[in-house]
This record gives structure tokens, sequence and C-alpha cells, in this order.
């Protein structure tokens, strides 16, 4: 049994901090992107980054669990930075004023900047060289933010004529802004492989086979330029003969220095005002007609190794990927229709039309379809000749099926995104984006190894600071961080023996969920906690591309799209409703987790992140005002984060009268039976909890006319109004209101909610409590929620300890109820921020009260059973 430790030992905690492991600094304030927070929460493992950078990177592979990594002759990563207010980064010719010591060459971009102007994120991108399995260190230092001035793409040609060229050293690309076809021209180590005019583009149909081309005025831009990395934008639509629109798509074409790679990111947009129906295509294919020279050799990948023949002129080497069960999140309660048809099921068990991967020359079956089970780890084919060669690739290609890659003798090349080999049409739903990634790698003769071609696209190299205390000083979480030392510390001088244990886990990639889908798919900012409570301060590669494959389905699939028009609730349906389609799947109020997404566009800088959040902000505005607690605490949160990233005054607005229209109403449960709110006024009142009589009727007991959700009021509610309460400007009073009910549902939270027991394994975290019976409904004993940032703030906001030991005996019930996936519960709170900021702001405090005995131990009274008040 885990019991706390009431006497600490000052005299360990002052070796601690004589020799500066764990400083204590008193004064860290925050301030936001867009206005400064209040919050002057104190700091634990500070290294005070005032007056300088002094910032360490690590740069590594990111792999899944039980993934080998491979040496990287050159490697590219791109990532993202915070930076402190305090180190007063400013930018130079629009470019972060920094430098990085250690790599090849890089260029910074500016992200988001402080209040006063300075940089808060910025965007790295770096060229090294790295083995496999190993780490390289580099340094952040002041600079002019690029390696050289020589930048990869330039637009050149006359007008009516121009095209952006990319000279990445072994490889010459040439993209038409005229007329959008690709690749126009393509020399690798001096061969012309690719002429203009040679018949390369998107190839598309419809349902019925007829040929849908680019639109002619497709707008072509360089979005990105720099010595590292240059990335072309395409945005137009797949227009039919008559020139109609069917779709509209955006084609993103990344190269990088010293790379023979051009890797290409399409996504189908569904979402515009002159296309108001669900779109329903045929294929979408990437084509290339190239010049490899004679006697055509073909390699492709297979589940136990590659396959390689000879390929004539007019044979076609194809791989074909079907249904396969590479780990990817199960629909759930969603109506999801599938691009490839599955057929009658007597199980629940789906079962598909094809079903497994095939190889084949022509009508030579080298491997058939079957087995679902067998798929290569990596899906990649590569054609060779005499002059050159080309391998392509497609990311996570056994997951995102149906796909395929061909390639006949004669050089024509062909990755099916969306494969005309389908044996159904692709329906893509009105207000949704659906991306596909894929990479041509150029190489002059043969290919050394095709495989490190997909594998870099599969399993890229990324950075982030070698010191995760860095991100804590940087202010830019709303949730203090520890170290895994701090952390350690703090359970030690809990009296609870528990190690932190997050696991590196495999990727798991999301096709489609129901918009109400429970579990951490949904729930607990599953993308947050991998990325900043996982990736960033344990390195777990796993981690971090399941969060950010779930961060990119989550922006194309439920937030609402809105490409040229401005969203409203009031809308009418697509026209063509009709159309079988994925139903159930857009967000609800109760699920409307943003934070991991706009953490996925600090850490990488993918647009596609950022242009759904500035989707959903138009979403928001659109919220029903309602009493459901949950979809209010949910949407506030959201409005929160949303409102500090954009400043969107108009948000700012609907903010102050949802908090006018939420905390303010009163009701007296014992002497009604129906209506909605507050137990009395802020700060007021024997219980001081919120209820609804409209909601949770399933659970009510009889006789019981209004029903408490336990973990809903005791951790979304703090959760909600606390991000609420720190955007608001310190003028609005009425987020003074918004911090006082939060600590209202602490206070019921801590004195009435969770029954105590001295056995910790005996207390159990409630799921529902009845409110006038004053009865527990349901216990909730395997999906625990922590309860614990209201804890610290409470505590903060009174200076009453005893809200920091109602947190431990929590705490307590975690460690004792061993019924998580890993060897505690505790996992949740290993890695959750908001645990993280009631850990750090536990221990500050106790380092304090030790520092403050001078020699003398500190001694914690014990947890008291304590009386309804």
């Amino acid at each position: 049994m885990n019991q706390t430790r009431l006497v600490y030992p000052s005299a360990a905690l002052t070796i601690l901090l004589v020799f500066g492991l764990l400083p204590v600094e008193l004064s860290a304030q925050r301030v936001g992107s867009r206005l400064a927070s209040q919050s002057g929460a104190q700091a634990v493992g500070s290294k005070s980054a005032v007056g300088g950078i002094g910032l360490r990177v690590l740069l590594h592979e990111v792999l899944p669990m039980e993934v080998d990594g491979f040496d990287r002759e050159l490697a590219h990563a791109t990532f993202g930075l915070p930076f402190p207010l305090s180190a007063g980064v400013a930018e130079i010719e629009g470019r972060p004023a920094l430098s990085m010591a250690g790599v090849d060459a890089y260029q910074f971009r500016t992200l988001e900047t402080w209040a006063d102007g300075s940089v808060r994120w910025a965007l790295c991108d770096v060229a090294f060289s790295l083995d496999a399995g190993e780490t390289a260190a580099a340094a952040v230092r002041t600079g002019s933010g690029v390696s050289s001035t020589v930048d990869l793409a330039l637009i050149q040609g006359p007008p009516g004529a121009q095209f952006i060229a990319i000279d990445t050293g072994p490889l010459q690309v040439e993209i038409s802004t005229a007329s959008f076809d690709l690749l126009q021209r393509v020399v690798v180590d001096g061969n012309e492989v690719l002429s203009p005019g040679a018949g390369s583009g998107i190839v598309a149909t419809t349902p019925a086979g007829a040929a849908l081309v680019a639109s002619p005025d497709t707008h072509v831009t360089i979005e990105e330029n720099g010595p590292v990395r240059a990335v072309v934008r395409a945005d137009g639509a797949l227009v039919d003969a008559s020139g109609d629109a069917q779709v509209e798509f955006t084609c993103r074409l990344s190269l990088r220095r010293d790379s023979r790679d051009v890797e290409v990111t399409f996504t189908v947009r569904n979402a515009t005002a002159s296309l108001w129906k669900h779109a329903v295509i045929g294929s979408i294919e990437l084509v290339l007609q190239t010049n490899l020279g004679a006697s055509s050799f073909g390699t492709v990948a297979h589940h136990q190794g590659e396959l390689s023949m000879p390929v004539s002129n007019s044979s076609t080497l194809l791989l074909h990927q079907a249904f396969s069960d590479a780990w990817v999140a199960g629909a759930g309660s969603v109506d999801y229709l599938p691009h490839l048809p599955q057929l009658e099921s007597e199980n629940s068990t789906p079962q598909y039309v094809q079903e497994g991967y095939r190889i084949s020359l022509d009508d030579d079956e080298l491997h058939a379809f079957g087995d679902s089970a067998e798929f290569p780890a990596h899906g990649w084919l590569d054609l060779s000749g005499t002059l050159a060669g080309v391998t392509m690739a497609m990311k996570n290609m056994s997951h995102f099926w149906p796909a395929a890659l061909q390639a006949r003798g004669d050089g024509r090349l062909s990755m099916g995104l969306f494969t005309d080999l389908n044996p159904a049409p692709y329906t893509f739903v009105f207000q949704q984006h659906e991306s596909r990634t894929g990479v041509f790698s150029f190489h002059a003769g043969p290919a050394i190894d095709p495989l490190d071609v997909a594998r870099r696209l599969d399993l890229p190299v990324s950075g982030r600071a070698a010191d995760y205390s860095w991100y804590d000083e940087a202010a830019v979480f709303p949730y203090r961080l520890l170290t895994v030392a701090q952390h350690e510390l703090a359970y030690q001088l809990m009296g609870i023996h528990h190690k932190l244990q997050t696991k590196m886990q495999p990727l798991l990639v999301t096709r489609y969920l129901g918009k109400s889908a429970s579990g951490p798919t949904n729930n607990h900012a599953v993308i947050e906690r991998f990325l900043a409570g996982e990736w960033l301060r344990d390195g777990h590669g796993g981690q971090y591309l399941t969060a950010l494959d779930l961060a990119l389905w989550k922006s194309e699939w439920q937030i609402l799209r809105s490409d040229d028009f401005v969203y409203s609730a009031n809308q009418p349906l697509p026209l063509n409703d009709e159309i079988p389609h994925t139903t159930n799947n857009f967000s609800d109020d109760e699920h409307r987790y943003r934070e991991g997404i706009l953490l996925a566009w600090y850490l990488t800088g993918d647009p596609r992140y950022r242009d759904a959040l500035l989707d959903e902000v138009e979403v928001l505005k659109q919220v029903s005002l309602w009493p459901h607690e949950r979809s209010m605490y949910q949407t506030l949160r959201a409005m929160a984060y949303l409102y500090e990233f954009t400043g969107d005054s108009e948000l700012h607005d609907m903010i102050l009268a949802r908090l006018e229209y939420f905390v303010q109403p009163t009701i007296k449960v014992d002497e009604v039976t129906v209506g909605y709110g507050w137990e009395d006024s802020p700060d007021m009142g024997n219980r001081r909890y919120y209820v609804n009589a409209a909601d949770n009727n399933g659970e009510k007991p009889p006789g019981e006319n209004f029903q408490a959700r336990g973990w809903i009021s005791a951790s979304l509610g703090p959760l909600g109004l606390f991000h609420i309460a720190r955007v608001l400007a310190i003028e609005d009073t009425v987020g003074v209101l918004a911090r006082w009910r939060m600590r209202d549902l602490i206070w019921w939270t801590s004195n009435e909610l969770f029954p105590w027991n001295a056995e910790p394994e005996q207390r159990h975290l409630v799921y529902s409590y009845a409110v006038t019976q004053m009865v527990v409904v349901d216990w909730e004993q395997f999906d625990f929620h922590p309860i614990l940032l209201g804890m610290a703030e409470t505590f903060k906001d009174t200076g009453d300890w005893r809200y920091l030991k109602k947190g431990i005996e929590q705490i307590e019930a975690f460690a004792a109820h061993d019924n998580g996936p890993f060897e505690t519960n505790l996992y949740l709170l290993d890695s959750r921020l908001d645990c993280q900021h009631f850990m750090h702001t536990w221990l500050n405090w106790t380092l304090s009260q030790n520092k403050a005995a001078a020699g003398g131990p500190v001694v914690v009274p014990p947890s008291k059973a304590r009386a309804r008040r």
C-alpha cells in the first residue's frame, strides 16, 4: 500500500537546492502570444534563459516501437522550437535572428510572435548526416536566420511562360506556373529524365471513366524557400472536358538541399461554395513520363524483402495495396463508407472485396491478393534504365489502402493515390479534406537502396530541445512542466514509489472515427499528451507519428472545412446528400479537443493544421448556446485556445456572452425539480456545483431530479474554465467569474464528490453522483480522469494547502487501482500536461517550505475526512 510521507527529509532537499539540481524561481510570469495571461506560477528547475538563447537541440530518427533505424548519409529535419519572451528573438528580413551550429545547413521561419513582436515559435529546417540509432546535437544561437543567401527556388521565364526552377545540387526541377503539369522538367546528375510536354501531370477520372485534368487557372506559388527546403504549392480543380470542376485540390511539392527526392502531398478539398455536394471521383493518380534509357529493370517491395525483374517497354510492373490489417483506428460509432468496398459479413469482422496486396508484371501474378496480414512494411517501386531511374513510394501505404504504384518499361510512372484499379469510386464528403503523400526519388544509373526512399518518408528525422525544461521556461504552454527527474522526485516526496514509465508505442494511423468516440483517441487531449508529454520529453517516435496522423485526420475530417465561404450553422445540406457517404464523423461539442492540432502546427509548420483551425474558428462562432455542462466546458476550452491563436475579436465577444450565460444562474435544488444553474453565487453556498435537470436522465436513481457528472464537473469543468480565465484580459470581470466558478467546482470535488477512505485502494473516482440524495451512481474504475489541475490552481488562488492534499489522495488512489495498460494507472499522470501542472505546483510548494525551514523538517498535517461545509 502506498502511503503519503508526512515528514520530508530537508537535508536531502537542501543538497538538491545547494547544487542547483532543483532551484526554485518564484516569479515566472507567462505572457500569451496575443495578450498577457494572468499567471504568477512558480517555476521548478528553471535554467533562466533571460538575456540569451543557450538552446541545445537533439536531432534523431522518429521510430515507432520495434522499428529499427538506418544510416542516413543526408538527413533533413523540419521542427518547431519555442522561445521565451525574455530571449527577445527578433527578426532579420522576416526570419528569426537565429543560427544553428552542428549542422550542414539551416533555415528558420517565424510561426508566431509574442505581443512585443519577438519570436515565440520558430520553424527550423536543417540538413546533416546521421547514423542509425544515433542522436546528433546542435546548438541554436543568434544569427541571420539562414546558413546561406542562396535559396533553392527561383522564378524564371518570360510572362505567360514562367516556371519555378529548383536546384538541390544533384537535382534540377522546373515546375510550370502557367500550365501546372506536376513536374515540367527534371535533370538528375546531369541527365534529363523528364522533358517538357512529355505528358506528365495529375491524371484523374470520373466514376464513368471520363478524363479529369488540372484546371488551366491552377495557381502555382512558392510557399516556402530557403537554402535547405523549398515548397511549391498549386491550388486548382479537377475539371472535365467541358471545363466543369468536380473537386478542388492543393498539391505541394517539397524539395531539399542535396536531395534527389521530390515529395508530393496531394489534398482533395471538397469545401467550396461552387460545389455544394459530395464529390464522387473515379481515380486520382500522379503520372510522370520519364526517359530512363534502355533495358528497364524493376524492383518492388515485398513483405519478405523485394522482387526484381526486367520490364519491357510495353509491360507494366504493379504494386497494388488493398485492405490490410495494419494498425488503424476503428470506425466506432461512425457510419463509415470505405473507399474499398466491403463484402457482406456474418460476423463483426469486416471483409473487403480485395484483401492483402498483389505484385504483377502484366498478367503474371508474382504475389496475389488474399492475406490481409501480408504487406510490405514500406510501399515502394523502382524503375531503372541505362540512363537513370526513379523510386516511387507512398507514405504509410499499407494503412492508406487502396493505393497502387505502377511502372511501364517505357518510363511511364504512376502513383495511384486513389488508384483506378479500385472496383468502386471514391466519395469525398462535403466540407472535408483528404491528403495523401508520396515521393519520386530520381537517381542516375541503377538504384542503390530504394527501400531507404520509403523509409525516409515513413520514418523521418526530427528535432527537439535537449532539456525538457526549455519548454516550461518558454511559457508557451498553459501548464507548468517537469523533467523526468523532477517528476520522480515529486512522487518520492509523496511517498509513492513510482518511476515514470511512458513506453514507445507502435504507429496507429487514423482512417475513421465516430465524432463521439470515447476513450483516448478522442478524449484526454491525447495529441497534446503524445506530443508534449511524451515526444518532447522522452523522444518516443511512435507517439509523435501517431499524434501527427491523428491531428491531420481530425483537421481534415472532424472539422467542417470552408475554403471559400464563411461557415454557417444554417447552411443547407449538400445538394446530393442521397449519395452513399460516410456520416457521423464531424466533431460534436463534447469532443472538441483542438489544442493538439495547434501543437502539431507549432511542431511541424504544416499549414494543413493551421488552416483547419482557422475554419474551426468559424464553426465555434456557430455553436449553440445551451446549458449542457460538458458541451459548455469543451466549447469554452476550444474557444480559449483559438482566441489565443487568432486574437479574433468576434470570438472574444462570444466568449464573454457565453460566460455571462453560464456562470450567473443559480438554482435551489432542494426546492425545485427542473432548471439549471449553480447552487449559489460564486464562492458561496454549501456545495457549489452546477446541475441541469435535463442532463443524464439515464443515470438518475428513482426520485432524483438533478444528477451531477463527477469527472465532467470536476475535470472538464476546471479545465475549460481555467483556459478561458487565463486568456481573458484582466479587465474582463466575467473572466474573474470564470475563475471563481472553477474554484467552486474544486470546492465541491474536494469536499463532497470523492469519498475519502483511509485505505487508498478503497477510494474510487466517481463517474456520476446523485446530487440531492448524495449517493454514488457509478464508479469509474478503468478509465481514470485525473482531477488535478483545478486542485493546483485553487491552491494558488487561496493558499489553502488542503487542495494539494486532496490531489495527493487521488494520486494515491490511482496508484492503488492497478487497471491500466502499464504497471500502474499513474501512466496518465506521467504524461498529461494538466497533471504535470499539479505535480509542479506541489513540488514547488514543498521545496519552498523545506527551504524556508532552515534545517528543520516541515511536518505536513495528515489528510482528514472533512465534512461538507
